[in-house]
């Protein structure tokens, strides 16, 4: 319990400093062309990767499989882009900014929570589950292509890198020049002997 709350409480922190929002994340590569929310995307994805099958491969967890429900997929990968796009913000993006008090994030987090209970043990439970039959022989990727998991995670590391060299190189981020001293200290260097206007 308390290793939780010790680990839930550094990863509201990380999320309110950082802003990491979906919503706001992708409207910036399209309105700023910015890559920093995607790149820092793949970061997470790639540690979280190489951290999971690490610890399957030693036996330590084990990663369940599923087959693939395509419609019902499909569908609520639509809905909750759309909610997302009404909410102006994400699961993550809902939390944090009900920490920091804003009314949206408190409706967003209350429309999860009932839609949630809704379709689980609630109202809309028989229609989902009527979406969830006849799923797709496909499963994960590496178990659907018969390939090694790490082929994905060297190429998803590769990608990752890839797209954190374009950034640093992008003008955005290049280190600025150092300021002038007159900027700093306007007092001390700036001149005096400048005749006056007239």
């Amino acid at each position: 319990m308390y290793s939780g709350f010790v680990i839930g409480l550094l990863l509201g922190f990380l999320l309110q400093r950082g802003q990491f929002c979906f919503v706001s994340g992708f409207r910036s590569i399209y309105t700023q062309k910015s890559l920093r929310f995607l790149t820092a995307l793949f970061i997470a994805i790639s540690i979280q990767s190489v951290g999971f099958f690490t610890l399957e491969h030693f036996g330590i967890i084990q990663i369940p499989t599923s087959q693939l429900p395509l419609l019902a997929t499909l569908l609520g990968g639509l809905l909750f882009g759309i909610g997302m796009s009404l909410a102006n913000c994400c699961g993550s993006g809902a939390w944090f900014r009900t920490g920091e008090g804003a009314i949206g994030g408190y409706l967003a987090l209350l429309s999860f929570a009932l839609t949630m209970a809704a379709t689980q043990s609630g109202i809309l439970k028989y229609q989902i589950n009527g979406l969830l039959e006849n799923p797709l022989s496909l499963d994960n990727m590496y178990l659907t292509f018969q390939l090694s998991p790490w082929y994905f995670v060297i190429l998803l590391i590769f990608s990752t890198a890839l797209l954190g060299y374009v950034e640093w190189r992008s003008r955005r981020y290049r280190f600025p020049t150092p300021p002038s001293p007159a900027i700093i200290f306007p007092k001390i260097f700036a001149r005096t002997d400048l005749p006056p206007k007239s």
